[in-house]
C-alpha cells in the first residue's frame, strides 16, 4: 500500500474515532473560596430544601435537581425549586442525592436558569451548621433595634436614620424609624419572602422587593399623597463605593416619579440596607453611605425582666369602629399583664400624633379594662378616621388600629 493511501485512511479514522468517541469534560478546577458574607451576598439564590428527583436533561450536558423547598434567603421559592448543573463530576456537577435535604447557593445563566456546582457551599444541610447560623441573621435589610444609618449628602450635611422601637400591627412585627426617607415615626417591616413593607400615613404598601423579576413594576405612595412613583428592580450587580466601604454586588431600585423629572434611585447590601440614594431632579443629589451602626437580632421576649414581662397581650377594642356621635358612646380597650410592669396606654392618628394617653405608671399583674370616648386631651371630640392604640411595656409595644365614625 502506497505510504500516501497509509496517511490518508489514518486521518480519516483519528477524524471518525474524534466525532464518534463520547464528550470527555475538562478537569475541574476551584478557585479559592470566598467568605461567607461574600457568598451570600453573590448569590442569585440561597435555600434548603429536600431533593425529590434528580435527572440527565435531554440533548443536553447538565442534570436537573428538582426541590421540595423548605426555607428561602434568596431568591423566589417557585424559581429555586428547579436547579441545574453539570452532567459529571468532572465538568463540576453537583452530585446531588434523592430523599437528602441540602443548603443550596445557585447562580443564574445567560438564559435565566440557576445552576450550582461543587465549587460552590452547596452541602448537605447536617454538614452546613455555620452557613444555617448565619443565615439565621441575614436580612436584605436589617431591621433591630438601634440600627442607625448616617448619609452623606451633597449639600455637606449629613441624615441619620434610626430605629427606635418595635411595635405589633394587627398581629405583625414592625419596626419604627425616627426618619425613613420622607416619612417621620414610619413603621417597617420584611416579609419571609423578602418584601420591605412601609406602614406611615398610608396604608402598609410594599416599597422594596428584593426577590423581584426585572420586569415587574409596583406603586408606591408619598406622604400626605404629594408624591407618587414607579418602582422596578434594574440590577443586581452594581459596585458602590463609599466612605462606610465599598460593597458589591448591591440591588439597584428606580422609583419613577409621576408627573416630574423627580426620580430616585437606592442600592442594597444584604445585611447593611441601603447604602446610597440618589435624587434625579434638577441636578444630581446623592447620599452616599458615611457610617452604619448594625446590631445583632434581639428579642426582648427571649430575655423577660420586669420591665417587659413574657407574655402581654393587648386585646382589640370593642365596639370597633366607635361611633362617636352619641355623647355616651365609646370603646374599650382591655390588656393584660403577667407580672408588675411601667406600662403606657396611648391613642395615636394617622399621622403618628399622639391624641390622648389613656393610662400610665407602674401596674400590677392583672387584667386592665380602659374607656375611650373618642375625644382628645384638650376634650374635642376627633374626626372620623382611622386610629392607632399602643400598649408600651418596657422597650416592647403592641399597636392595633381602630375606627372612629362621627
Amino acid at each position: 500500500m502506497r505510504p500516501q493511501i497509509v496517511v490518508v485512511i489514518a486521518a480519516a479514522l483519528f477524524i471518525f474515532t474524534a466525532l464518534a468517541a463520547p464528550r470527555v469534560s475538562s478537569a475541574c478546577t476551584c478557585p479559592p473560596p470566598s467568605s461567607l458574607a461574600q457568598t451570600v451576598a453573590a448569590a442569585d439564590a440561597v435555600f434548603m430544601g429536600k431533593v425529590i428527583s434528580f435527572e440527565l436533561v435531554p440533548a443536553q450536558p447538565e442534570r436537573v435537581a428538582r426541590f421540595e423547598v423548605m426555607k428561602v434567603w434568596k431568591g423566589r421559592p417557585l424559581e429555586v425549586a428547579e436547579i441545574f448543573t453539570a452532567e459529571n463530576e468532572a465538568a463540576c456537577g453537583y452530585g446531588f442525592r434523592v430523599g437528602e435535604t441540602y443548603l443550596v447557593y445557585a447562580y443564574k445563566d445567560d438564559s435565566g436558569k440557576l445552576h450550582t456546582h461543587v465549587c460552590t457551599r452547596t452541602w448537605p444541610a447536617s454538614g452546613a451548621q455555620a452557613d444555617l447560623k448565619y443565615l439565621e441573621s441575614f436580612a436584605a435589610f436589617p431591621l433591630n433595634l438601634g440600627n442607625t444609618w448616617e448619609y452623606a449628602s451633597s449639600f455637606g450635611s449629613k441624615l441619620t436614620e434610626t430605629i427606635r422601637d418595635s411595635v405589633r400591627v394587627d398581629g405583625k412585627l414592625y419596626y419604627r424609624f425616627d426618619q425613613f426617607r420622607e416619612f417621620e415615626n414610619a413603621l417597617l417591616r420584611l416579609s419571609d419572602d423578602g418584601k420591605l413593607f412601609l406602614l406611615s400615613d398610608q396604608p402598609e404598601q410594599m416599597w422594596v422587593d428584593f426577590n423581584a423579576a426585572g420586569k415587574e413594576s409596583w406603586h408606591v405612595v408619598g406622604p400626605f399623597r404629594l408624591a407618587e412613583w414607579d418602582v422596578q428592580l434594574v440590577s443586581r450587580a452594581d459596585t458602590v463605593v463609599t466612605a462606610a466601604g465599598t460593597f458589591y454586588p448591591c440591588l439597584r431600585f428606580h422609583f419613577s416619579f409621576n408627573g416630574a423629572d423627580n426620580d430616585w434611585e437606592e442600592w442594597y447590601y444584604p445585611n447593611v440596607g441601603v447604602v446610597r440614594r440618589d435624587l434625579h431632579g434638577i441636578a444630581l443629589f446623592q447620599y452616599p453611605l458615611a457610617s452604619v451602626i448594625i446590631n445583632p437580632p434581639t428579642s426582648i421576649e427571649d430575655h423577660p425582666t420586669e420591665s417587659a414581662p413574657r407574655g402581654f397581650t393587648l386585646a382589640q377594642n370593642y365596639p370597633n369602629p366607635l361611633v362617636a356621635r352619641a355623647s355616651t358612646q365609646s370603646t374599650m380597650i382591655r390588656y393584660q399583664l403577667p407580672a408588675p410592669a411601667e406600662v403606657s396606654l396611648t391613642i395615636f392618628d394617622a399621622l403618628g400624633r399622639e391624641v390622648r394617653a389613656l393610662a400610665g405608671g407602674r401596674k400590677a399583674a392583672g387584667e386592665y379594662r380602659v374607656l375611650w370616648n373618642g375625644k382628645d386631651e384638650a376634650g374635642r371630640q376627633v374626626p372620623s378616621g382611622i386610629y392607632f392604640y399602643r400598649l408600651q411595656v418596657g422597650r416592647f409595644a403592641e399597636l392595633k388600629k381602630m375606627v372612629v365614625l362621627q
